[in-house]
């Protein structure tokens, strides 16, 4: 997971996984049962209790697979960025769609 986290955040490619990438991720991450499906539900998925204590939200956030609004609070609830900052975030990430990279919305 280091390693595709490290190849999504400073490679040549987009930071948000694609259609595609993300059933490639999630689907390791259900092999690694630090993710499982909702039972009843379709395309439902949720962190099992080993992907919580493994903080696997944040690593998700790195791996491009959470939706880029949800990120700031994710950032936040982990003591990454504050407050402000993630309100910034939201801000810049709102006023703007130029791309999908990390340090285009931090710069």
């Amino acid at each position: 997971m280091d390693n595709k986290a490290f190849a999504r955040l400073f490679g040549s490619g987009p930071w948000l996984a694609d259609r595609e990438s993300c059933v490639a991720l999630q689907t390791k991450l259900e092999q690694m049962g630090l993710e499982e499906r909702v039972p009843g539900e379709r395309d439902t998925r949720r962190i099992t209790p080993l992907g919580k204590e493994l903080h696997s939200d944040l690593v998700m956030v790195f791996l491009g697979l959470w939706d880029e609004h949800e990120i700031p609070m994710i950032l936040e609830d982990h003591g990454f960025i504050d407050d402000l900052e993630a309100e910034h975030i939201r801000f810049a990430r709102s006023g703007s769609r130029s791309g999908n990279r990390p340090e285009e919305v931090c710069a």
